[in-house]
């Protein structure tokens, strides 16, 4: 232990135990040192460190009181900085011991120190400051190393950098020669480009160092290259004008080095314009290798999430066109812009237009104006004169039938029965032509007598008067339907519909996810194989779908898209894990896993990282479903299903979980919770009425209400997010169909149409 120079005799002599010590920048370490007083009186030592900067020195003691006879330990603490201050290298200490008694250097007590975060033992020595290097892209860490040759003769030593490309690393040399026992410091530089290439997170690489003289002796040191996140896009509009309904395409290309979720916001400048999202999917029964792709269409009605990894470009599909066409008018143009914002709100601006016209140029009325004046005249003036001919004639039957009901048929004086009685025709108003008619001649058969004067009239007989006409009423039309009758009220026209539906179904034999397209409700079977395959979940983007299955012989959750993308493992755990939910802006996905012990509700990234529990509760916590409650849809909470207060309630808590709250509070089963984005509205299942229904609520739990009033089992719901529509299960056609159901009760129908097999937990998009 004793590691003491003693000049000269002296009553003071001063010890070290450790000769050599290593430690990594930032770290501590301690050598022990002893005070022996061999005389007779006490004695005062002060101690100094030389060799080693000062500020990286301390004594527990700076000055150690020795009794006579006695020895006293003190402790020297060395801590250097942190890299890139605390240098790498070996530092040989001398430590050096002053009495108070006699003042002179008592002792030179010498050791060495290496500061290094690594240093291997062997033939190559290599020290380095530390292993995990923070850089940001654009710029540059520079690396210092201390090799040494710890043979026994000269020898070069080469370098080398492996998992990451070379290109990023410079040095002024790769090979470096050492005599026996020589060190020399070298540095190497890692210069970071600015650009998709320098992926952000931690990458894993190696400093390798070999000799020349004995390639079997090298040294490997494992470090980290810590890199910064840095956001930055581009986009281009294809075509940038468009017909109606002409699909167009958003590239939007990622240029930072982290996947990154873009706000797609489309602004209608004229008011007058309505946006559609295009969803491809593949049709039922086509080739797997070269699927049929078919189409469908959702409104847009909100911002839209495009989700694009770093260097590569994503696109987003849509079409657009006028509320309301006119129908006449010239071609005019309507502009809309799009609005892209990345996380880090850095956003760009897209200007396009739409060029419409009406149904009919207006040339083409003026025409038909002109044309149907001139119908109109060739038309009325032959119909007038027809018209007049036509009166003419109406005027002498009328007359005629006038005379006809008093018995005047020949429009003479006389009555028909008294013409009849006195020779005179009926027919003819002057029977004898003497220029009287039949009514004032005294004689009608003899032309020679004069008309008939006041007395003649006297003397003439009373006829009976003519009978008077009388006219039968006629009964009306019966009615046509009869009032007792009962009219069967026509059955409901479905509501066109939009966007993608996936379900689980056994009509291929097991359980398999499906998509269905909402408009034409066309269905494609997405999954295929022998486990079971349940409970998809749509992400924002339509096109992602986690959902549970054992084909590794417990339940996990896992990744596919709409377009039969290979399945990814998200979970990869022994435990039992179930119910997946995406979060709003599709970068998270929550579920229920008992990995714990209990069931809990946890959250992951939509890789499958950053895993965390957010319920932490003894009991069962299951069936998260996320929404956000503002109408930024910058709140977001997630509402899940949990028995921790006797019976199963609707709980909802931030995802950071903070502000834990109970909905429900009701004595009954209440769960299958879900919500949407910016939604005011949550559905749940409940069977506070005897069975299973269906129930809404506000997002704080109030106005809780019946849905569906149904004696049958509803279950599982899903929104349409902000088109007023809930899809969910029920088994009222004797087996389990998707029905979708107007958020107010209104308007139910069978969206499935499977009376055999079980059709079941929907997700709408």
């Amino acid at each position: 232990m004793d590691n003491s120079i003693q000049p000269q005799k002296a009553n003071i002599r001063v010890v070290i135990k450790e000769k050599e010590l290593s430690v990594a920048p930032e770290g501590k370490v301690e050598f022990h040192i002893g005070a022996i007083n061999s005389g007779t009186m006490e004695d005062i030592v002060k101690f100094s460190v030389k060799g080693i900067p000062t500020k990286w020195v301390s004594f527990d003691e700076p000055e150690l009181r020795v009794e006579a006879g006695k020895a006293k330990q003190v402790i020297l603490q060395i801590q250097p900085p942190p890299f890139p201050d605390g240098r790498v290298g070996k530092y040989k200490l001398e430590i050096q011991g002053t009495s108070r008694n006699a003042p002179r250097v008592l002792a030179t007590i010498r050791c060495t120190v290496n500061i290094a975060a690594y240093a291997p033992e062997g033939h190559v020595g290599v020290l380095i400051g530390a292993i995990d290097f923070p850089v940001t892209p654009g710029s540059s860490v520079s690396i210092p190393l201390l090799l040494e040759n710890r043979g026994i003769s000269a020898d070069s030593f080469r370098f080398n950098i492996s998992g990451i490309p070379r290109s990023w690393v410079s040095t002024t040399s790769s090979v470096i020669q050492l005599a026996a026992g020589e060190s020399k410091e070298m540095i190497f530089t890692i210069n970071l480009p600015r650009s998709s290439a320098a992926n952000a997170g931690r990458t894993p690489f190696k400093i390798q160092v070999s000799s020349e003289e004995m390639p079997s002796q090298k040294t490997e040191i494992d470090c980290i290259l810590t890199v910064s996140a840095f956001s930055k896009f581009s986009g281009i509009l294809r075509p940038e004008q468009l017909r109606t309904n002409q699909p167009a395409q958003l590239l939007i290309s990622n240029e930072g080095n982290t996947i990154d979720t873009y706000n797609l916001s489309f602004q209608d400048l004229s008011g007058k314009l309505l946006f559609e999202k295009i969803t491809r999917y593949a049709k039922e029964g086509s080739d797997l290798n070269n699927p049929e792709i078919g189409f469908a269409y959702s409104e847009i009605t909100s911002a839209q999430r495009l989700r694009v990894s770093p260097g590569e470009s994503g696109v987003f599909e849509y079409r657009s066109r006028l509320r309301s066409r006119s129908f006449v008018g010239d071609a005019e143009i309507y502009y809309f812009n799009i609005k892209a914002v990345s996380a880090e709100k850095k956003s760009l601006d897209f200007s396009s237009q739409i060029k419409e016209k009406g149904f009919f140029p207006p040339w083409l009325l003026v025409l038909l104006l002109i044309t149907f004046m001139a119908l109109c005249l060739i038309l009325f003036i032959p119909k007038k004169r027809a018209e007049e001919s036509i009166n003419t004639t109406q005027t002498a039957v009328y007359h005629q039938s006038q005379a006809v009901i008093v018995g005047k048929e020949d429009m003479g004086e006389l009555l028909d029965g008294q013409e009849k009685r006195n020779c005179s025709l009926p027919f003819i108003p002057d029977t004898d032509a003497d220029k009287f008619v039949d009514g004032s001649d005294i004689d009608p058969c003899d032309p020679n007598n004069p008309s008939i004067t006041a007395t003649t009239i006297a003397e003439i007989p009373t006829d009976t008067p003519p009978p008077t006409l009388t006219l039968t009423p006629v009964s009306p039309i019966a009615s046509l339907v009869s009032p007792t009758a009962s009219l069967t009220p026509p059955k409901p026209v479905e509501p066109n519909l939009k966007g993608l539906i996936v379900f689980e179904s056994n009509r291929d034999g097991n359980a398999e996810i499906y998509v269905m397209n909402a408009f034409d409700q066309t269905v494609t079977r997405l999954t295929n194989n022998a486990a079971v395959d349940i409970q998809p979940v749509l992400a924002p983007n339509a096109l992602e779908i986690a959902y549970v299955t054992n084909q590794d012989g417990n339940n996990e959750i896992y990744l596919t898209g709409v377009d039969r993308r290979t399945p990814m493992n998200l979970t990869n755990n022994l435990a039992d894990d179930q119910y997946p939910a995406w979060s709003p802006d599709g970068n998270w996905v929550a579920f229920t896993s008992n990995r714990d012990g209990n069931f809990e509700i946890y959250v992951m990234r939509s890789d499958g990282s950053e895993l965390r529990n957010i319920s932490n509760h003894p009991e069962a916590d299951t069936e998260p479903a996320w929404f956000s409650s503002d109408s930024s849809g910058s709140q977001d909470w997630i509402v899940f299903a949990s028995n921790r207060d006797g019976n199963q309630e609707i709980y909802k808590v931030k995802p950071d979980g903070s502000g834990l709250t109970n909905l429900t509070n009701n004595l009954a089963n209440d769960y299958s919770p879900a919500g949407y984005n910016k939604g005011n509205l949550l559905a749940f299942v409940s069977d506070r009425d005897g069975n299973p229904e269906v129930y809404v609520m506000g997002t704080d739990g109030s106005a809780q209400r019946n849905l569906t009033n149904n004696p049958y089992q509803d279950i599982e719901p899903t929104f349409k997010a902000n088109e007023g529509w809930i899809a969910f299960s029920t088994n009222r056609d004797g087996n389990l169909e998707i029905y979708f159901i107007q958020d107010n009760g209104m308007g139910v129908f069978n969206m499935s149409r499977n009376p055999i097999r079980q059709d079941r937990h929907p997700d709408w998009r």
